[in-house]
């Protein structure tokens, strides 16, 4: 199967979360599932989770619904996934397949400057010496 229009198109800032794949008809006693990174096997669930050495701490998968979660995301995440599901039925195997295309962007980040938010504002910060020079400002990138 192709790529064609099958893809998955999701874009997710740095140190994000992706969710990758997912069946609601997931038996864990009756299908295997393994994920892609291009070429690269990252994953795979048979009787209990197996995973490539890089992403030990980052991959976390979900039995009930057959997903995977990659965390801590950064730019060399972005690219081309394939989850695929395998199981038998009625003595034929089956395979189906989600072909995502991952972009991980620059987080930004955002400064907040609480004075001057509304009108009629009163800036009490003017008037406390103990506030540093930074106070006012919120750093979202922070950790």
């Amino acid at each position: 199967m192709g790529w064609g229009d099958r893809v998955q198109q999701t874009l997710v800032e740095e140190g994000g979360s992706v969710l990758l794949g997912e069946r609601s008809d997931f038996d864990k006693e009756r299908m295997i599932t393994d994920l892609s990174f291009g070429d690269q096997w990252l994953a795979s669930y048979h009787d209990g989770l197996d995973f490539a050495d890089q992403y030990k701490g980052r991959l976390i998968f979900y039995p009930k619904n057959g997903s995977f979660l990659l965390r801590d995301l950064t730019q060399g995440d972005s690219g081309n996934y394939t989850y695929s599901v395998h199981q038998a039925i009625n003595g034929k195997r089956n395979k189906t397949q989600v072909h995502i295309h991952l972009t991980v962007r620059e987080q930004k980040a955002v400064m907040v400057d609480p004075r001057g938010v509304s009108p009629g504002h009163r800036d009490t910060t003017s008037d406390t010496k103990s506030l540093s020079d930074n106070a006012g400002k919120l750093d979202l990138n922070s950790k």
